[in-house]
């Protein structure tokens, strides 16, 4: 068995000054961490993944998106900010060495305009699969993190999340579970 840890219990980006902290995490260990890559520029993922290959660490990441890049919104330009989105993620990933990329990558995160129609699930659908086409290209997969109705809207259940993943049918996107986030 393998043990991994989020870095989101101690950053939302991480630096320098928590080296030592991935350095412990190892020597208790610690076999990876998952590593939030939405915050900064692409140079410091490029650092931060040698570094996390010095210690021996492997990777997986964790992003989101926000209302102004949401994929099931009505306004093209903003599914198509949100495939843009899901492409920097997924390139950041790569840098660090993760082959994968959870959270809630199928919607915005706590944006709540209202139930969701048919037309936001079909938009949904339709930008998600764009995303894990561009996902492809780095060697990423898009893993859609479920959140509680207090997070999400999209997809609160791990049924949810696969009825988006079986409606788009791209090879390299699937469902994560993160109990921490299951009510």
């Amino acid at each position: 068995m393998k043990k991994g840890i989020s870095l989101l219990l101690w950053t939302p980006f991480v630096e320098e000054r928590h080296l030592p902290i991935l350095a412990e995490l190892r020597a208790m260990g610690y076999d990876g961490v998952e590593v939030p890559v939405a915050p900064g520029e692409d140079e410091h993922y490029a650092w931060l993944g040698g570094e996390l290959a010095k210690l021996g660490l492997a990777t997986t990441a964790v992003g989101f998106l926000t209302a102004e890049e949401d994929p099931s919104g009505e306004d093209p330009a903003l599914r198509a900010r949100a495939v843009e989105r899901l492409e920097q993620l997924a390139r950041r990933a790569q840098m660090i060495g993760a082959p994968l990329i959870a959270g809630p990558v199928h919607e915005a995160y706590a944006h709540f305009p209202g139930p969701v129609t048919e037309e936001e699930w079909a938009r949904a659908v339709e930008t998600l699969a764009a995303g894990a086409q561009r996902a492809a290209q780095h060697e990423v997969s898009l893993m859609i993190e479920p959140l509680n109705r207090f997070e999400s809207r999209l997809a609160n259940t791990i049924e949810q999340a696969a009825a988006l993943v079986q409606a788009a049918q791209e090879p390299n996107l699937g469902v994560t579970f993160d109990t921490h986030h299951a009510h």
